[in-house]
């Protein structure tokens, strides 16, 4: 019989709002954003039929991160992910996009082609954009290979802010095609303004 799996919660406030974050025992389950803690929590026991239980010590090292990511602190997320809600191509792309650093940026089409799927940028999007670890797993810093904002499960405007905490300005009227040709060859890296 396997053993059921256990999740702790605990809310924490934000510049971007307040934030359900969810833990098993095997590292990072969920952030959500603004969610009703009641219903998010009874959604994800349905999925995983866990026990559940409130427990702000359990999350305390990943509170602190947390907060010194929102103080714009650049210091990388040590607290372990556990894919369970993702598919294997989710848990590739997700795991490589964990790596983009702290005020840099990425696109779909790189991170298809770092999980060794150059031309699933499409899928990429999806994987990315159903990412259920928003901040720690930083979908935030991906845009479109033209530089288009697009779109944030969490809102453009938490996009903005915590791009904005790492640095990284959006120009009024978000990115076209030429200045972002122009930003990309005005640097080797991609420190500068992004969008999804």
């Amino acid at each position: 019989m396997e053993r059921r799996r256990e999740i702790r919660y605990f809310e924490l406030e934000s510049p971007v709002g307040r934030l359900l974050v969810v833990l098993s025992e095997w590292g990072l389950l969920r952030i959500a954003f603004g969610e009703s803690t009641p219903r998010e929590i009874e959604r994800i026991a349905g999925r995983l039929r866990p026990r559940t239980e409130p427990a702000k010590v359990y999350g305390e090292p990943l509170e602190e991160e947390l907060r010194s990511y929102f103080s714009g602190k650049p210091q990388p997320f040590k607290v372990p992910v556990d894919y369970g809600f993702v598919t294997p191509f989710s848990a590739d792309v997700l795991t490589a996009l964990r790596k983009v650093p702290f005020g840099r940026t990425t696109t779909y089409g790189d991170l298809a082609g770092q999980v060794g799927r150059p031309k699933a940028a499409r899928a990429v999007g999806q994987a990315v954009g159903a990412n259920p670890i928003p901040i720690v797993i930083p979908c935030h810093r991906v845009f479109a290979s033209d530089g288009t904002l697009g779109g944030y499960s969490g809102g453009l405007h938490r996009k903005k802010k915590l791009l904005e905490i790492e640095g990284l300005a959006i120009p009024p009227g978000g990115w076209t095609s030429s200045r972002w040709k122009r930003a990309q060859g005005n640097s080797g890296s991609r420190r500068q303004s992004a969008g999804r």
